[in-house]
């Protein structure tokens, strides 16, 4: 009975050690953040002008608000790390939202040696059918929409549907690099990350909100099918 007692006691006091040390544990600075993200490859696409800028933002972006941020290039107000992007669901629903967004992170599937070829899109809406949407890119036929009615998940459907039409263009171009989605709504936003780096930020950028998420895990949080 004694041993028992004595066992159960050290196992308690193991577990208690670890969950101390777990609250306890240093939470990397702003600065060691951005070193590991340069480690990871984070910065390579943007170019060499703007590497500064971008740290000192991202760092105090996370110092300040735990989240991902970006700076832009002017004129056309594009993230100056080829790397995070607006994702509005509202305009992804309407007529011209899938072009739009490919249009504007073309930039970013040069930077990662992809192809990116539309060629050819139908959006059709009746109030008897409802909206059919299908877009053809780099040979590939995807079905965004087919009869849809319209209702209050339609805009984080068309999220979802864009965010894996551009996943399995990267898988299919043999991309280390995934599209991951954050926040939703008007206030979406997606990042291109490799696995490696979306791991690092999603164990340590602590702003549950703003947090990438992998489609499938973005579906759930916003109990989408």
């Amino acid at each position: 009975m004694k041993k028992v007692l004595l066992f159960t006691l050290c196992l308690s006091s193991i577990v208690m050690l670890f969950s101390f040390r777990s609250i306890f544990q240093k939470k990397p600075s702003g600065k060691e953040v951005v070193q590991k993200l340069e480690s990871l490859g984070y910065f390579k696409y943007a170019q060499s002008s703007k590497v500064a800028e971008l740290k000192k933002a991202l760092a105090e972006g996370y110092a300040t608000h735990g989240a991902l941020v970006t700076t832009y290039e002017m004129p056309k107000y594009q993230s100056a790390d080829y790397r995070l992007y607006g994702l509005d669901g509202e305009t992804l629903y309407e007529e011209g939202g899938f072009k739009s967004y490919l249009s504007d992170m073309e930039r970013t599937f040069k930077k990662l040696n992809v192809n990116l070829k539309i060629e050819n899109e139908i959006e059709e809406y009746s109030q008897s059918g409802g909206l059919n949407h299908i877009i053809w890119v780099n040979g590939k036929e995807y079905v965004i929409f087919r009869n849809d009615q319209g209702s209050a998940n339609s805009w984080g459907v068309a999220a979802k549907r864009y965010a894996e039409m551009v996943n399995d263009i990267l898988s299919r171009s043999k991309s280390p690099e995934r599209l991951y989605l954050m926040s939703g709504g008007n206030d979406g936003e997606a990042v291109f990350l490799t696995q490696e780096q979306f791991q690092y930020i999603k164990n340590t950028f602590p702003n549950s909100e703003s947090k990438p998420l992998s489609v499938e895990e973005w579906s759930k949080k916003y109990r989408l099918k």
